[in-house]
């Protein structure tokens, strides 16, 4: 319950190790055995041989994290040179160490200083392609009978190198696991740095794999529960930089900011709703923290919930007809689910004393949210709408907090402490991928999924 009060009173939530580094590292503490293993062999960039490392070793950090992969490591590969890896391959040498899928590329210089590219991924197993093979593929009938894809790209700059390699990830795991990926998203996060008199606390975004951060907002004073929007342009966030809390809208791209709420009181937990238009927001201003649908172009307001207990952390439906959220309002601190047609809610969670900090998974049948078992922990787990069934997904994690999930459902991405540090960790919808995300220095916390980006 302590950690219940303390969403609204705002106190201890900043309370984090000093000088927190923008960088993320990644620390994987659990693999999925059941990954499928893949050869990302180094793109050539040129016939006589050579290699272009960084797409191939993004691409293949990429898979490794997503839990559904298990990349070879460039000093696992069977061959130790290029060879004619881009025309022809023995399919029978890769079944001999296990691999199932071979990914493998090409990058040709132009004048420009651009690079055009040439992307193969194999199915070593099956035979993918039934059609006729046309006459201008320069590939022997073995290799084009394993294509999964041949794609040709023109014109990429080598600052889009990390965009391009992202790019291709998510084109592999939709063409092996027929789900989008989710390499090409970003995530949001606050970074709090004690021994930075003038701007201690700061919103992150970075790539989902924790590079390229950019520091987006500074302040003097705490910043929390960063909100994408929809289409990914902005985020609504709350600020204490006026000595009380506010809620911002941020456009990502310009940095342009708008004062959105400063009732008296709490201003807090936005939450945009699917169509963009409007926020859900919780407000104190006429007595207990009550949900409210602020219109984000006319300001217009609107209370949802009613009552004298605590109703916070409003989290949207995908169709927009409802949304779940947490209260108090049955003693102990659980689950609601509030529908937008009859303004009813009614209680989803009923096991165990403290279910919190809640949202949908993309097909809207499940919720992940933060569960307080016998112990006394609090952690990760799912809870299916439908079937009424719990799965407990983090184990080496103790303190969980603002689980937010990927946009193709399959990653959980969350705040958490370990060695006496705030850090980021995730885990895979299946818990058998287990990641840590510690800045090298200091500590993150409050992390927000993009959705998928153009």
């Amino acid at each position: 319950m302590a950690w219940f009060i303390r969403t609204f009173s705002f106190v201890c939530i900043f309370l984090l190790a000093p000088h927190a580094n923008a960088l993320i590292n990644i620390e994987i503490t659990q693999g999925n055995e059941g990954a499928l293993p893949i050869a990302v062999l180094p793109f050539s960039t040129s016939s006589e041989g050579g290699s272009f490392d960084d797409v191939s070793e993004i691409i293949r950090a990429d898979l490794n994290l997503s839990g559904h992969f298990s990349p070879l490591e460039k000093a696992e590969l069977p061959f130790g040179e290029m060879g004619s890896w881009i025309h022809d391959l023995d399919m029978n040498q890769w079944r001999h160490v296990g691999v199932e899928y071979v990914l493998l590329g090409e990058m040709r210089p132009n004048n420009n200083g651009s690079f055009d590219v040439h992307v193969k991924l194999l199915d070593i197993y099956r035979n993918r392609v039934k059609s006729e093979r046309p006459t201008d593929v320069k590939l022997s009938s073995n290799v084009y009978d394993h294509l999964l894809f041949d794609k040709r790209y023109e014109g990429i700059k080598l600052e889009q190198t990390r965009d391009f390699a992202h790019h291709l990830s998510d084109l592999v795991f939709k063409s092996i696991t027929d789900l989008p990926g989710h390499f090409s998203t970003r995530i949001a996060y606050v970074q709090v740095d004690h021994n930075n008199e003038s701007f201690p606390f700061t919103l992150q975004i970075a790539d989902m794999d924790g590079a390229r951060p950019q520091t987006i907002v500074r302040s003097t004073e705490p910043l929390m529960s960063p909100s994408w929007s929809k289409d990914g342009r902005h985020i609504a966030y709350v600020s204490f930089e006026n000595f009380r809390s506010e809620i911002y809208l941020l456009e990502v791209a310009t940095g342009e900011r708008t004062l959105l709420s400063h009732f008296p009181k709490i201003n807090g937990a936005p939450a945009f709703s699917p169509d963009g238009k409007s926020l859900a927001v919780v407000l104190s201003k006429d007595g207990s923290p009550k949900i409210y649908l602020l219109d984000i172009k006319t300001k217009a307001l609107r209370q949802l919930t009613w009552g004298y207990s605590i109703d916070t952390e409003p989290s949207w439906a995908p169709d927009g007809k409802s949304f779940v959220f947490t209260s108090n309002r049955g003693g102990n601190v659980q689950l609601y689910r509030y529908w937008m047609e009859t303004g009813e809610a009614e209680r989803v969670t009923f096991e165990g004393k403290f279910n919190a900090k809640a949202s949908f998974t993309p097909d809207g049948e499940q919720l992940v949210l933060i569960h307080k078992p016998e112990d006394g922990t609090y952690r990760v787990a799912m809870y299916h709408l439908n079937k009424k069934t719990w799965r407990y997904l983090s184990r080496d994690t103790t303190a969980d907090e603002s689980p937010s999930i990927s946009p193709n459902g399959q990653m959980i991405l969350y705040a958490t402490k370990y060695k006496n540090q705030g850090i980021l960790a995730a885990v895979s919808v299946d818990g058998r991928m287990q990641l840590h995300l510690p800045a090298r220095e200091g500590s993150v916390q409050e992390p927000a999924w993009s959705p998928f980006l153009s």
